[in-house]
């Protein structure tokens, strides 16, 4: 993704090309068609209406007309939708119609405080030129301004609407002067993070999770040990191992299957190997999302304790999270500079409103010194002594987000001036927090385009220029070497003859860690390391194939009963021929090369083995199979412990067809992959079936325009299905129509033996 390509941070989904009408009353209905289709609505069924709705929608004509004859703060409004995307937030819109003053708050005792008819965005929902998104409605809430549903456009309309012009920010002014320490962070040093967060969580193989995907304790102080030691910045995310998890997951690199959780090494390769701005774009997005990691208190249960609760509501999180993220575009399309928080905070309460977001928390990570907070509990009720509760609460969260979490991001650098008694923060937005808040007008500078980020040294340490590192240097160096270091914008890693059999395991060739190395270094690369690469890749390929031999099991210790090598305790390597003799004269029973066909298995998964099974029978049955009396069984925990060591689905199904002296149940086979991760997709549900046995009949239905506003598709030819809450609907069509409708099914096939 280039520079220029960065989505709008806030942008939803994209504009609606048909609307959802599946929840659309009757009243509902007539009131849309008399504005798109005119007065003789008024006398149609709502199966009617609809038809004729879907026919306007389709005419681009007819929204031509629509939008054209449209009032200025209607089309105000549709404009702030389009510039979202073609979906939006109700809150979030109804902030920026606010702030473009295309709407007002009313105020107790105004003659219009009630009505609902002068306001834009209902006359929208209403005339369905917007459209609601599912589960949202608008309300009044005990005499408050009414909030906003979500809201989407159609694709006609927005076709026909240009998006709305950037908000800046005009309340808060700059700071007096720049602050006497500051602190910010490099993207690499964020990207080099995850990479390493995501090499310890490929380490673990697969882990146990919580409802949600939230890390169970004894996963998460595992991954704390697998990754290096962070610095000891007071102002640091709690639970920084977690954020990086929570974050991979959001973004997609962590897969979630039931109760466990692994990663998907592609997708998170692809991931790193963005661009630093298109990765930081993506974290903010996804951080908008989070549901198991929460600002100022961590990792949370996706499920909570309404006695003792561990977390702030999600949804509250989530609306909070919105409302700052859009502050933050206003601030980048201002071009401010440092903005001291205290003044940012009180207008971010105007800005967001009293009601914007409150959680009534008061357990944070840290809590700054906010003057406006001071003695609210003796100030007189009115503004001042909720603006003060609220500092106290909702804005030491944004504090919290604005100089902890977007500071570890790489898209804010704090500063901080004075004393213990007398300090003062402040902070600006990074040269990336520019880019990734103000796109896709404000664009990051093009820097001098470098690819030296790296210093090989002779004694086999890696420093990491972080100022100059992008992505792929990030994920090919946390391949090959070995993180030392994990703070400063000079990070050191370490060449080891590990790391590198590690990345030769995965698949990158002596040439290309060599190539990689030298072609990234600020200096050639010292002799004496070329060598041990050399040395390390000729070792690891140095094979010795054999043929001939056999090799000697759990033999009697102490005893020379079979002459060769010594490969181990109990195991010698010796002549085939030799070895078969002298296991004969000492009776001693000898395998053949080629393992028996003696194991009987069902589709439970057990298996029966001829007793006693061979030495490799019974290593590999061990290794996917528990023991179960006589007899062994397959199940998901067992093959699931196999993934962890490596074997895969195709490994132990080759092991049983090498064993099995029958065919291996289809359907257990199946169940293996599934076990392993490759997992079918199903589904089982209940659905309306519509069959229609004539084929002109079915051709007939399926072109109807009439029966179209019913139907969710077609299963099979003859067979429709109807959506269920519009089945009584339905039926009333196909008797009008003349269809008899105590038709029984028909199912065609039978597999042999099923009885179906």
């Amino acid at each position: 993704m280039s520079r220029a390509a960065l989505p709008f941070v806030l942008a939803g989904k994209p504009a609606q090309a048909e609307p959802n009408l599946e929840y659309v009353s009757s009243e509902e209905a007539r009131k849309a068609a008399r504005f798109w289709v005119g007065k003789e609505a008024n006398s149609l069924r709502k199966a009617e209406c609809m038809e004729r709705l879907l026919r306007a929608w389709r005419d681009p004509r007819r929204a031509a007309e629509v939008v054209e004859a449209l009032r200025p703060d209607e089309r105000a409004a549709l404009a702030v939708v389009r510039r979202f995307g073609g979906s939006i937030s109700g809150e979030i819109l109804r902030r920026e119609l606010l702030a473009r003053e295309v709407v007002k708050e009313k105020k107790r005792g105004d003659p219009d405080y009630y009505r609902r008819d002068d306001d834009p965005v209902l006359n929208l929902c209403e005339r369905f030129v917007l459209m609601r998104e599912a589960g949202t409605w608008d309300s009044y809430s005990g005499g408050l301004s009414v909030r906003y549903p979500g809201v989407a456009l159609p694709a006609r309309v927005a076709a026909l609407i240009e998006p709305a012009a950037s908000l800046d920010w005009k309340a808060s002014a700059p700071a007096g002067k720049a602050p006497e320490s500051a602190v910010g962070r490099a993207p690499a040093q964020v990207m080099v993070d995850l990479e390493q967060t995501a090499g310890a969580l490929r380490a673990m193989g697969g882990w146990k999770v919580n409802q949600g995907g939230a890390l169970p304790a004894a996963a998460r102080n595992r991954l704390g040990k697998l990754l290096p030691s962070a610095g000891k910045d007071p102002l640091e995310p709690p639970d920084r191992c977690v954020l990086d998890y929570a974050l991979l997951c959001a973004l997609g690199a962590v897969e979630i299957d039931g109760a466990e959780g692994r990663l998907e090494p592609e997708r998170a390769e692809r991931l790193l190997q963005l661009p630093c701005e298109a990765q930081a774009s993506g974290w903010i997005r996804a951080w908008m999302t989070l549901r198991i990691w929460q600002d100022a208190i961590g990792g949370v249960p996706d499920r909570d304790n309404r006695e003792e609760s561990t977390r702030i509501d999600p949804n509250s999180m989530r609306k909070a999270r919105e409302l700052l993220v859009w502050t933050l575009t206003r601030v980048a399309h201002s071009g401010i500079g440092w903005l001291d928080l205290e003044t940012f905070l009180l207008d971010l309460y105007v800005a967001a409103g009293e009601y914007g977001f409150s959680f009534y928390w008061h357990d944070y990570a840290w809590t700054p010194r906010l003057a406006s907070a001071a003695g609210k509990d003796a100030l007189p009720a009115g503004f001042e002594r909720s603006r003060a509760f609220w500092m106290d609460d909702g804005g030491v969260w944004a504090a919290n987000a604005l100089l902890s979490t977007f500071v570890h991001l790489g898209v804010v650098e704090r500063g901080r001036s004075g004393g213990a008694r007398s300090e003062r923060w402040s902070f600006r937005l990074t040269e990336i927090g520019m880019a990734v808040f103000g796109a896709p007008e404000v664009r990051r500078p093009r820097a001098p385009e470098s690819e030296k980020c790296l210093t090989v040294q002779p004694n086999h340490e890696i420093l990491l220029y972080l100022d100059a590192a992008d992505g792929a240097a990030v994920t090919t160096l946390g391949r090959i070497a070995s993180r030392a270091s994990t703070t400063g914008v000079v990070q050191t890693f370490e060449l080891t003859r590990d790391s590198v059999y590690g990345a030769l395991e995965g698949g990158m060739t002596a040439d290309a860690i060599e190539s990689f190395l030298a072609e990234r270094s600020r200096n050639s690369l010292p002799a004496n390391v070329a060598q041990s690469l050399a040395d390390w890749s000729r070792k690891r390929d140095a094979l010795v194939v054999r043929g001939g031999v056999a090799v000697g099991a759990n033999l009697p210790e102490g005893q020379d009963v079979l002459r060769g090598r010594a490969v181990g305790k109990r195991f010698v390597l010796a002549s085939a021929r030799a070895a078969g003799k002298e296991a004969q004269a000492v009776r001693i029973a000898a395998e053949s090369a080629v393992p028996p066909r003696n194991w009987m298995i069902n589709e439970y998964g057990v298996v029966s083995p001829e007793e006693p099974m061979s030495l490799i029978g019974g290593a590999r049955m061990r290794r996917f199979a528990v023991s179960s009396g006589n007899s062994w069984r397959i199940t998901r925990e067992s093959v699931r412990a196999a993934r962890e060591l490596g074997i895969t689905s195709d490994q132990i199904l080759a092991w049983l067809e090498a064993h099995l002296s029958q065919e291996l149940p289809p359907v257990l086979a199946a169940a293996i992959r599934n076990w392993a991760g490759a997992r079918a997709k199903s589904f089982l549900g209940d659905v309306v079936l519509l069959q229609v046995d004539d084929p002109k009949a079915f051709d007939a239905l399926r072109r109807s325009a009439r029966l179209r506003p019913f139907l969710q598709g077609t299963l099979a030819p003859g067979c429709f299905i109807v959506a269920a809450n519009m089945r009584d609907e339905a039926s009333k069509l196909l008797g009008e129509l003349g269809f008899a409708l105590d038709g029984p099914c028909k199912l065609e096939g039978e597999a042999p033996g099923t009885g179906f």
